[in-house]
């Protein structure tokens, strides 16, 4: 097997070589373990997988599954509140009014917006370990598993 590698990256493989531009290299993988691939970084000597997210991406990423799971639970209340940013408007001027006429759906809407923006995204911030990170689950009914559970 052969890799083709550009700008230090493997960009095909091929069971064997063919004529290719000046800027693009062939270097022979058989017998390699484990097997490069497509993606992988190669320095000259050796190859390398393509490096995951940073920490700070997946804590990035988990703070968006929490939105995506706000927008679902917050839906489910009440159908017309289907974005984000609706519902962070909605709540920012709900201060400002009489919400003694919310019905119950909005005000659990309203809480589960709030359990995000004030409990959740603060203790992902605040998380400071890849395990950690990865035993919080944003669709459960206690993401953190410690009991503070989504507002029901």
């Amino acid at each position: 097997m052969k890799a083709l590698i550009f700008e230090d990256k493997i960009v095909q493989i091929e069971a064997d070589e063919f004529p290719v531009a000046s800027a693009l290299e062939w270097v022979d993988i058989a017998g390699l373990t484990p097997q490069p691939e497509v993606g992988w970084s190669y320095d000259g000597v050796s190859f390398a997988p393509p490096s995951g997210p940073s920490f700070d991406e997946l804590k990035a990423a988990k703070r968006q599954e929490f939105k995506a799971e706000t927008v679902v639970r917050m839906a489910a209340q009440v159908p017309a509140w289907d974005s984000f940013a609706r519902i962070e408007f909605l709540v920012s001027i709900s201060n400002l009014l009489n919400t003694t006429s919310m019905t119950t759906a909005q005000t659990l809407a309203r809480d589960t917006l709030l359990y995000t923006r004030n409990t959740a995204i603060p203790r992902v911030n605040a998380v400071t370990t890849q395990a950690a990170l990865n035993a919080i689950d944003p669709t459960a009914v206690d993401p953190f598993g410690d009991g503070t559970p989504w507002p029901s």
